[in-house]
């Protein structure tokens, strides 16, 4: 059975609150044909001329179409979208989504596989009451784009299309100047908000209905916040009273505090004056300031036109660097050929190092030794220098001869000390060439390392390297990478689940089979990197095995190529190319599958 609905689309204005100079008039004449005059002109502003509905709910594209001037019926079967009219009226002329009682966000609305909705609401604007005639005309057009995301935006359009505005606060203005209420139920009754007033039995409900039907229920709110509003004011005039007073008596003050002081004008004058002669001075200062900053451009000039000429000198020295940097490197590369054929002779180094650590150790245990003894005779020198100073105090003629082989036995001593001074000079200067021969060798062993090192990463080189030949030998495919059966089993894998739109084909080396295998070689000179290459039928196939690829290629290494060309169930002919009388090429070299 269809379901119908009733709206008055024609005139929105029906759950307006009168004028106070409308009712004025009726009570003052009484006359009904005035009442009526006032009803015209009035009509002739905020009615609905037309809307307009795309991708709004279950509408793909609705109208535009206009309203009658009378009553107008929306008449269709269930699902049809007649409430979809009203809600999209709701909801273009700014109303919530949440009162339209059908979803609590805008991007409900949007219909299903689309990205946008727009409504376009055409209201009339003619008479005295007119918004704004001037700007918008005879009509306002007021579109609004509602994203997927839920979020909205506003076009006020004049009667000749030109935007006037973008700001929801102006759709505002516009309602509040026609006095559209599209929350109000008694202006929009939703087809929930009569079942739930001719359903409901409690006086409660209903009474709740009327209130806001009335705008009463609005009303008492803003009657208490006016109120709150004028108990907080008074509090603040009663606050600006008092200090009020207290501004009046510091002014009193202030003013017996000015009459007081004397000789102001003279104070000024003299200030004007100080200000003339702090400004020159200021300006001579200025000027002093000014003069070294010329005097540093002149120096800053001089030191770039200097800079300059040392910039074009290193420039020389730079190009002699890299001639000499190029010397270098080919020098680097003739000393790592001679290092290939001096390992033997570096082996013999290593234990010729070894052995010069071993003496240089007990060299220095042997400085050690002679440095403690120089000390000790150092120290009993010391002690017989004090000893003889005592002896030569308190000796006499009679101790002559002993004081004299006392003093032979020190000019020994001291002989002894000089031999071991020389020794010690010797020891050291040992130590130094050891020392030195020790670094050259570290330098030798470095070097050495380094060259270990390299051989050793050939070595796993050329062991990989091997190892792929020995797999290659078992499986077939090995030979194209490592990697390449477990690619082909994914690539199986993928175009079971229907990723592909044809299987790719690959690598083409492995579909080549050759009938005479001593052409291998001049095959792959030939095709060279192509032999690893794979062919796909389009390029969404190319995507898919691109992404395949990056797990078994690790990022930064070669992978192979992908060859895209249409897939045809045809056998290419390519026997026009061959020369049939070429001597050595009866028939084909190869053949693939």
């Amino acid at each position: 059975m269809a379901k119908r609905k009733e709206e008055n689309f024609s005139s929105p204005k029906n759950a307006k609150r009168p004028r106070q100079e409308e009712l004025e008039d009726f009570d003052k004449d009484g006359d009904e044909d005035e009442c009526k005059g006032t009803t015209l002109t009035a009509a002739e502003v905020g009615i609905i001329e037309s809307i307009h509905l795309k991708n709004f709910m279950c509408h793909s594209m609705l109208g535009p179409f206009k309203f009658g001037s009378n009553v107008n019926f929306v008449v269709g079967n269930n699902g049809s979208g007649k409430s979809a009219v009203l809600t999209a009226l709701i909801v273009g002329l700014g109303g919530r989504a949440v009162a339209t009682n059908r979803g609590s966000s805008l991007k409900g609305f949007v219909k299903d596989g689309q990205n946008s909705a727009d409504i376009s609401i055409t209201l009339r604007n003619r008479g005295d009451d007119a918004f704004k005639a001037s700007v918008y005309g005879n009509s306002i057009l007021i579109q609004q784009h509602i994203s997927i995301d839920g979020s909205r935006s506003y076009k006020l359009k004049s009667a000749t299309g030109s935007v006037v505005s973008t700001r929801k606060e102006e759709l505002i203005a516009i309602l509040d100047h026609f006095n559209i209420q599209v929350d109000n139920p008694v202006s929009v009754l939703t087809q929930e908000m009569s079942k739930q007033f001719l359903q409901s039995k409690n006086e409660g409900d209903k009474y709740k209905f009327f209130m806001k039907a009335t705008q009463l229920e609005q009303m008492k709110e803003d009657y208490s916040y006016i109120m709150e509003t004028k108990e907080r004011t008074k509090e603040q005039i009663h606050q600006g009273e008092e200090r009020l007073t207290e501004l009046k008596r510091q002014c009193v003050e202030k003013e017996e505090r000015f009459q007081s002081i004397a000789g102001l004008s003279t104070m000024k004058t003299n200030l004007e004056s100080l200000k003339h002669e702090m400004a020159w001075a200021v300006v001579n200062e200025i000027e002093k300031q000014l003069n070294a900053i010329r005097d540093n451009i002149k120096i800053g000039e001089d030191r770039a036109a200097r800079l300059d000429r040392k910039m074009e000198e290193q420039q020389v020295r730079l190009n002699e660097a890299e001639q000499k940097y190029k010397d270098i490197q080919d020098k680097l590369e003739k000393i790592s050929e001679e290092t290939n054929a001096r390992a033997p002779e570096c082996m013999a180094l290593k234990a010729d190092v070894v052995a010069k650590k071993r003496a240089y150790n007990e060299a220095e245990v042997l400085y050690n030794r002679s440095l403690n003894e120089y000390k000790a005779l150092k120290k009993d020198d010391e002690q017989l220098c004090k000893r003889i100073e005592e002896l030569k105090k308190s000796t006499d003629q009679s101790l002559e001869p002993e004081r004299l082989e006392r003093q032979k036995k020190i000019s020994w001593l001291k002989e002894r000390v000089k031999a071991f001074q020389n020794q010690e000079n010797s020891v050291n200067q040992e130590i130094e060439q050891f020392q030195q021969a020790i670094e050259k060798d570290k330098e030798e062993h470095g070097k050495i390392k380094r060259e270990e090192l390299d051989v050793k990463h050939a070595l796993s080189y050329n062991q990989r390297q091997l190892k792929e030949l020995k797999d290659s030998k078992t499986d077939r495919l090995k030979r194209f990478g490592p990697n390449v059966p477990a690619l082909l089993e994914a690539i199986d894998d993928a175009y079971r689940q229907g990723h592909f739109t044809y299987k790719p084909v690959g690598p083409l080396g492995a579909c080549i089979h050759l009938r005479d295998p001593e052409l291998a070689l001049a095959i792959e000179s030939c095709l060279k990197g192509l032999l690893q290459a794979y062919c796909c039928h389009n390029h969404a196939d190319e995507r898919v095995l691109q992404a395949l690829m990056k797990r078994f290629y690790l990022p930064g290494t070669s992978r192979p190529p992908i060859i895209v060309s249409e897939f045809r169930n045809e056998i290419y002919d390519v026997r026009h190319r061959t020369k049939e009388n070429s001597p050595g090429h009866s028939g084909g070299a190869c053949s693939v599958n």
